[in-house]
């Protein structure tokens, strides 16, 4: 299993790498799901075959493809991509001398500054970019060197819970495998009952959010519309105007 979790490991970080260096979305997309199938690999050799599969089911099967989804219906490309003219049928865009599609002047930097992207506020600074993974990579390795010693043994599950304190008890591999009330790490009953019996008002409350999510993007969709022809006609027929 070591083998298989550092290969996953390094693919993961392939991918990873690809999606933040790569311009092209759908190149970025892939890397997405590169890493994702690498990361189910990293909690398969951990032993949690649960956490594994709903990796793939979940992020690998339905996030990318919602993504895809978007690519598909979303134009990124622009004119000079497409080599296409930016009117069909005006004599302005085209060269007279090579018959070809003008090049588009570049847009004053007054213009470009009276129009700044929506997203402009998100961009965080170089600097600040590197010192927020910098923090990020201490807290992640501060949290795997104060984790117990039985956590980075790699081997058989009963061989891995073996010699640690359970509720005050030392207990070999031996009495784990025979006590019926210990349920095997990463399984599917014990992940449900770790979910259900210790967190149930947590698990309710992150579905509450989800919901709310929803209802946020509908009232978004909804206020987007409004002023488009049509639209309303629509709303009104729909009994939701």
């Amino acid at each position: 299993m070591i083998v298989v979790f550092w290969v996953s490991f390094i693919v993961a970080l392939v991918g990873s790498a690809l999606l933040i260096t790569q311009k092209h979305a759908v190149y970025a997309l892939l890397g997405l799901l590169i890493a994702f199938g690498a990361s189910a690999g990293v909690f398969l050799s951990l032993d949690a075959p649960f956490i594994a599969v709903s990796q793939i089911l979940i992020y690998a099967g339905a996030l990318a493809v919602m993504f895809l989804f978007v690519l598909m219906f979303t134009d990124t490309r622009t004119d000079e991509d497409t080599g296409l003219p930016g009117a069909v049928g005006s004599r302005a865009v085209f060269d007279p001398a090579t018959g070809r599609p003008a090049k588009k002047k570049k847009k004053k930097k007054a213009d470009e500054e009276a129009k700044p992207s929506p997203f402009s506020g998100l961009v965080m600074p170089k600097p600040m970019a590197v010192a927020v993974s910098l923090a990020l990579l201490v807290c992640f390795t501060a949290a795997i060197v104060t984790l117990p010693s039985g956590f980075n043994r790699f081997g058989p599950l009963p061989s891995a819970y073996d010699g640690i304190n359970f509720e005050g008890v030392e207990r070999s591999a031996d009495q784990i495998k025979s006590d019926p009330n210990l349920l095997p790490f990463g399984s599917t009953e014990a992940v449900s009952r770790t979910i259900f019996e210790g967190f149930p008002l947590a698990f309710e409350v992150v579905s509450l959010l989800i919901f709310a999510a929803v209802l946020g993007a509908v009232l978004l969709a909804r206020r987007h519309l409004v002023g488009i022809p049509g639209t309303q006609d629509v709303a009104k027929e729909s009994g939701h105007a």
